[in-house]
Order: C-alpha cells, then sequence, then structure tokens
C-alpha cells in the first residue's frame, strides 16, 4: 500500500469527502487528489496533519506502507527518516542479540559434544568397585585376596619349641604333628578371615585408578591378624567390572545436540529473515 492509498482509506473509515478533509487539513482539494493518486508527495507539516486528524501513530501509518515506498518516496520527510532509522537500530540490536545467543548456542553444544565423546566429564560407563573387607592398621592392603601366602610370609605360624625338630632334611617342610599343627593354625586364620568379610561396593562414573582406599570405623574390641586391638581400619575397593552404559554421560550428550542445532537453526532463522527484508 502506497501513501496516497492509506490517505483514501483513512478518508474513507471516518467518512469524509475530498472536500471536507481538505478543509480539515488546509490545503486545496486538487492538491489533496494528488496526494491520494500518489502523483506528489506530503511535505511534513501536512503529514503531522494526517497524524493528527486521524489520531494515528507514525508508526501505525508507516506499517500499513510498503516497505520499497516508504525508503524509496517518503524517506526525505524528517519524521520518516528518524523513525527509519530508529528501527534500523532496534532490528541491528535485535539481530545483533540473536547472533550472538545463536554462537553461544553452537560453542556451548560443540564443547558437551566433545566432552560427552571424550569423556571428560564422566566416564561413559560406570565401574563397580568392590571391597571385601575391613583392612586394619598394620595389615596388607590386598590380605583377602591372598591369605593363604600372608599367614607363611607374615610369619604367623609360632613353632612350639618341642617341635621345632620336625623340619626336613632341608629345613623347610614340616612334618609329623608340626606339619598337623600347622595345617590346624592356617585352617583356623583362614576361618577367622572369612568370618569378617564384609562385602560393599559402589559405583564411579568418574575415578579411574584400580584401587580406591577409604578410611572405616572398627568396632570395639576388634583385633587385627597379629592379635593386637585394632586402632584404625580402612576399606581397600578393588574394580570389579564395568557396568551399564552411563546416563549422565548421554544426558551431557543430548545437550551437546540441543545446543548446537539450536544455535544453527538460530543462524538460519535469521538468514531467511534477513532475505525477507532485502
Amino acid at each position: 500500500m502506497r501513501f496516497g492509498d492509506k490517505m483514501r482509506e483513512l478518508r474513507q473509515e471516518a467518512k469524509l469527502t475530498q472536500p471536507e478533509l481538505a478543509e480539515k487539513l488546509g490545503v486545496e482539494q486538487s492538491w489533496l487528489s494528488k496526494i491520494e493518486t500518489d502523483k506528489c508527495l506530503p511535505s511534513s507539516d501536512f503529514l503531522n496533519q494526517v497524524l493528527e486528524i486521524f489520531e494515528i501513530s507514525l508508526q501505525e501509518l508507516l506499517e500499513d506502507l510498503d516497505d520499497d515506498h516508504v525508503h524509496n518516496q517518503l524517506s526525505s520527510l524528517p519524521e520518516i527518516k528518524h523513525a527509519l532509522d530508529t528501527v534500523s537500530r532496534r532490528d541491528f540490536h535485535s539481530r545483533k542479540r540473536w547472533i550472538v545467543l545463536s554462537s553461544m548456542a553452537c560453542v556451548i553444544g560443540t564443547v558437551l559434544l566433545y566432552a560427552a565423546i571424550a569423556n571428560l566429564f564422566f566416564l561413559n560407563t560406570a565401574q563397580r568397585y568392590v571391597s571385601n573387607g575391613l583392612i586394619y592398621s598394620g595389615e596388607p592392603w590386598d590380605l583377602y585376596d591372598r591369605t593363604e601366602s600372608y599367614f607363611s610370609l607374615l610369619n604367623l605360624f609360632k613353632v612350639p619349641a618341642e617341635l621345632k625338630s620336625q623340619y626336613s632334611d632341608d629345613g623347610r617342610s614340616m612334618t609329623g604333628d608340626l606339619r598337623q599343627l600347622y595345617l590346624a593354625e592356617r585352617g583356623k586364620f583362614i576361618q577367622d578371615l572369612w568370618a569378617r568379610r564384609s562385602f560393599s561396593e559402589f559405583l564411579s562414573y568418574r575415578d579411574e585408578m584400580e584401587y580406591i582406599i577409604l578410611p572405616a570405623e572398627v568396632s570395639a574390641g576388634a583385633t587385627d591378624i597379629f592379635g593386637n586391638s585394632a586402632t584404625g581400619a580402612q576399606r581397600v575397593y578393588e574394580i570389579h567390572d564395568r557396568v551399564r552404559p552411563n546416563l549422565l554421560n548421554s544426558i551431557v550428550w543430548v545437550l551437546g545436540c540441543v545446543f548446537l542445532v539450536g544455535g544453527l537453526f538460530g543462524f538460519f532463522v535469521d538468514y531467511r529473515l534477513s532475505n525477507l527484508r532485502d
């Protein structure tokens, strides 16, 4: 719609004839006729009078007019030029914010996707850590894994003086009653450790260590393998297996896709809107 068409529409809506409107505007009817047929352009005073008589704003008037007509024909008027500059600045800042937000979304999406793929925040699978029981102060951390070995390595078997002669000729292997006593003591040691066992486990999505040692409470009256009162305890957790995909890592991956797609969509929308403006 051109300015002349809008003038005629406003006049008809107000149920005014050309002579009546010309009288209100203080102009010749012939000149008003040329305005309505777009044979001449309005002046600043005429434009302001039109806005006042029909009680509309300049913005409301321009919204109904063709952009090409406004920019090519009416932009010479100071009021319209100022309005166009204001709209242009507002569109520029709006587009700038849109581009910045789209760029940020793309950057965040890319970082999250890389983090999910490279397992920067969380491991892709959970690790199950298992502890067989408490390890008291002074005891080897792998006591439950090498129970039989430590019975001899730690010299936990005390050979009675009357049975010291019951060794083989090489002095390394036991015979007779000494061997029977050794086997009985070793069996009791193993049985006591089995009774002490208390399984504990947890899942971790972050730790990649083979073992994790955590402090634990000592129950009253507890004694260690040397027969001493236990003064401290800890749990040694060892990786048992890897289980199910990490849900947290999947969430990071999905968020990365959402941000990246949203940012690219923002650029696409800006591109389409800029073409429509042009």
